[in-house]
């Protein structure tokens, strides 16, 4: 039996996990051993990054480490991402005998496996699978500290409801999810987005498909966490929609609380009416509409389709119909043009969400924005992504505050 080892850079991003998983159970149906000590190898299959610069570099050096450290005739084989959007980074760094796999079902023509990659069910994560690599994706945000969390726990109990501290909590803990993914790709073309050149259009997967990998994990105890590197478009390809795929599970598991990740406000603005009627009758835990900036301007440099007050007027509404949805967001501050003011406004929209992740732009060769004039200097960028992260953490605070006083 050969042992393969199999490596992750990035499992915090859900497709990326998924796919691991599913590279995962590819070798085991094919009675390949996995192995955490790489110098046992006779494969080493990493599933790669390159949604920044940083994350391409810690790519190589990755495979300059495995390259020092494998057994003679030890196959290095680079998956993900990265190979579609720099693939010639190994290449001119001295890693040609690293086989770079522009598409999964590659992999068949190193292994010669009895099962084809294609042939294996499912597209989700499979915990076990990455504890035998040795690979978690499963920790709480560290955002705040657990003496902060437990406070306001009490306080939760103490006042009888629930906190937009308490609640972020608990969409930030992946223990109590299943991942499942409905699409890759999106509709868009943001001028920013590396990750489209690796992705492209969208693709997504059937009910069918989607239906069997909820039927397999869903326990009653934990949420369905929909992935997807713009779950929004899922349906576009096919004549369906992310509304009515949550309302096809729900009619079969009605008891089924949902997380939906990356939702382009694109989408809510073109299916506003059908995301009224999916809150209303679908347990939505949390979802990330993620708006990148508070201007209208920025987002219209950024090659982005909508308006910013009319999202703030939607997710208001959203939130009378579901109180205790967790809705957050994705900021990219620092863009090409943005000024003060610019800034100013994504400060403002950050409040009008429970969370943000907060993003310094950085160039992408290959992307609209990195030929852009009007740079930011990039000490004014890592001073804004600060500022962003800091005024996050505190309408946190207030939001919870207003909770206690209030309720939610």
């Amino acid at each position: 039996m050969q042992n393969v080892f199999i490596s992750s850079l990035h499992t915090r991003c859900k497709p990326n996990a998924v796919l691991t998983s599913g590279i995962g159970r590819y070798i085991q149906k094919n009675d390949f051993n996995i192995v955490q000590d790489i110098t046992k190898a006779d494969y080493v299959i990493v599933n790669t990054c390159g949604f920044t610069a940083e994350q391409e570099e810690v790519c190589v050096n990755l495979f300059r480490s495995a390259k020092s450290k494998v057994k003679p005739g030890c196959k290095l084989i680079s998956m993900g991402c990265l190979n579609k959007i720099a693939g010639h980074i190994f290449e001119e760094s001295g890693l040609e005998d690293v086989h770079v796999l522009h598409e999964e079902n590659e992999i068949d023509n190193l292994l010669s496996p009895k099962i084809k990659y294609d042939d294996v069910p499912g597209k989700f994560v499979d915990e076990t699978v990455l504890e035998r690599m040795g690979i978690g994706i499963y920790s709480t945000s560290s955002i705040y500290s657990d003496k902060i969390k437990n406070f306001f726990y009490s306080l939760e109990n103490l006042r009888g409801t629930k906190s937009a501290l308490g609640l972020l909590y608990k969409v930030v803990d992946q223990n109590n999810k299943v991942f499942i993914q409905v699409a890759s790709g999106c509709v868009g073309n943001c001028a920013y987005c590396i990750i489209k050149k690796a992705k492209g259009h969208i693709k997504s997967r059937s009910l069918e498909d989607v239906l069997n990998d909820v039927t397999k994990l869903y326990q009653p105890d934990k949420s369905i966490y929909l992935v997807g590197d713009d779950c929004a478009s899922y349906g576009a390809d096919i004549k369906s929609s992310l509304p009515k795929l949550i309302l096809d599970i729900n009619s079969h598991f009605p008891n089924a609380v949902f997380n939906i990740n990356y939702v382009s406000p694109f989408w809510l603005e073109k299916q506003e009416s059908e995301y009224f009627e999916m809150f209303q009758k679908v347990n939505i835990a949390s979802i990330n509409v993620t708006v990148q900036s508070g201007s209208n301007y920025i987002i219209k440099k950024m090659n982005r389709s909508y308006d910013i007050k009319n999202i703030k007027r939607i997710i208001r509404r959203l939130r009378k119909i579901s109180p205790r949805t967790v809705f957050l967001t994705h900021m990219l501050v620092g863009f090409p043009g943005e000024r003060f003011s610019d800034f100013l406004k994504t400060l403002l929209t950050i409040t009008h969400f429970d969370g943000s992740g907060i993003f310094a732009y950085s160039d992408r060769k290959g992307t609209a924005s990195d030929k852009m004039n009007n740079k930011i200097a990039l000490s004014t960028i890592k001073r804004r992504e600060f500022i962003g992260n800091k005024v996050y953490q505190i309408n946190v605070i207030l939001r919870t505050l207003k909770d206690f006083i209030v309720g939610r």
